[in-house]
């Protein structure tokens, strides 16, 4: 799993072809280069804040019945299995965060602030499939 924050990036990625495009276009009743659009879109960022306003509101259930559909689509996503190389990838993408943020801390240029920023995705994404992966394992061990 090349997890990335940025919809439509990997190696898996074409750009004359996107498969999550292609899933996500009959659902929303658009063609798949509109869907791949959508998926480039800051929208996210828009959905996050919504929940997020929420929980500030103190509107904690009206929040989880907002949030009801996400959390049902996130548990679709299989998580990667545990190995070897998905702990390598966390502990590269944890040492690459901690020197982009000595960087930036260094020197708070947009281009250091800009690094800084995408390291933190990466170990966000890759942290999270570690999470996930070793969770799977371990209710796998105990069955």
């Amino acid at each position: 799993m090349n997890a990335s924050m940025n919809a439509g990036t990997g190696p898996a990625h074409n750009p004359e072809r996107d498969r999550v495009a292609e899933c996500l276009a009959p659902k929303l009743g658009v063609k798949a280069e509109t869907a791949r659009q959508m998926l480039m879109s800051p929208r996210r960022w828009v959905v996050a804040a919504m929940i997020e306003s929420f929980a500030e509101a103190n509107e904690f259930e009206r929040g989880q019945r907002f949030a009801m559909p996400i959390v049902a689509a996130l548990s679709r996503l299989s998580a990667e299995p545990f190995s070897a190389d998905l702990m390598r990838r966390a502990q590269v993408a944890d040492a690459n965060e901690e020197i982009a943020q000595s960087n930036y801390q260094s020197d708070p240029c947009p281009m250091n602030r800009d690094r800084y920023i995408d390291a933190l995705a990466e170990q966000y994404t890759t942290t999270l499939a570690l999470y996930m992966a070793m969770v799977n394992d371990r209710k796998e061990q105990a069955a």
